[in-house]
């Protein structure tokens, strides 16, 4: 039996993630972590800024996906973007050459991808990716993929197209339902195109979907259909019994008091 465990956005936390491996199973190994052989981890990206050590989250990452490449999957987050595509927002801190080099090599090799797929114990198919999937860009731009593998192929096939990166409100400031599954906004991109396509065609998501990046709204909010774990800091809306779940705990300058990623038991990478 294999565990799928999401990680949300780190933000720059190395001991928040080192201590969110540890109470999934893993050993404190003299070069770091070592996962137990029934975990997959998948970063949803995002692994650098806010906090305190993001040189340390790259080598802890980069020490795990040297010695045990099948149990880490990482995905690219728009803060991973400036190093491995081109600059298009302004942020204080800036990595050093080590650890920018470290993202390239990521993202020239295939290490680090854009999305992933994988089916829960009970057959659900789910992709995961920084954003989120909108129901226009997987229209419009990947050709309607029907299941949750495809549409992650078809995501990666574009790792290298500037249709990955297209901003959406959380750059610019105005919703874009075209948005790329980097850059989608939960609250006004992601769920809203869902919720319409579903309330205008009566057709279900055809997969789920686990993301970062963002949230659909604030941790003490009490909002119709939005399901909020305010310990696991997680947020899920359910569109015809299809979750969307955001994992991003919103990690600041200093981490979250309490937040633990998403864990699937029984699951399959596809």
């Amino acid at each position: 039996m294999t565990r799928i465990a999401v990680v949300g956005d780190v933000g720059g936390h190395r001991d928040e993630l080192a201590s969110a491996l540890r109470a999934l199973g893993a050993a404190d190994g003299d070069d770091g972590p070592v996962l137990p052989p029934d975990l997959v981890v998948v970063q949803v990206g995002d692994l650098i800024d806010r906090g305190p050590d993001s040189a340390g989250v790259l080598r802890l990452v980069d020490g795990v996906l040297t010695r045990q490449p099948a149990q880490w999957v990482q995905l690219v987050g728009n803060h991973e973007q400036r190093y491995v595509h081109r600059a298009v927002f302004r942020w204080p801190e800036t990595l050093d050459p080590d650890s920018a080099a470290t993202l390239v090599r990521w993202w020239r090799t295939g290490t680090m991808r854009a999305a992933v797929a994988f089916t829960d114990a009970s057959g659900l198919g789910w992709l995961a990716c920084h954003g989120g999937l909108t129901a226009e860009y997987r229209r419009d731009v990947l050709g309607r993929p029907g299941t949750a593998r495809e549409a992650a192929e078809a995501i990666d096939a574009l790792r290298f197209d500037e249709r990955l990166w297209r901003p959406g409100a959380k750059l610019t400031g105005s919703p874009d339902r075209w948005a790329g599954p980097v850059w989608a906004d939960a609250a006004s991109e992601l769920h809203p195109s869902w919720l319409d396509r579903y309330a205008e065609r009566g057709a279900p998501p055809p997969f789920a979907q686990v993301y970062g990046h963002s949230q659909a709204a604030r941790w003490d909010a009490d909002v119709p259909g939005l399901a909020i774990d305010r310990h696991a800091r997680h947020q899920t809306r359910t569109v015809a019994g299809i979750p969307l779940v955001g994992v991003d705990p919103r990690h600041g300058r200093h981490a979250a008091p309490e937040w633990s990623p998403l864990v699937f038991a029984d699951a399959t990478l596809a």
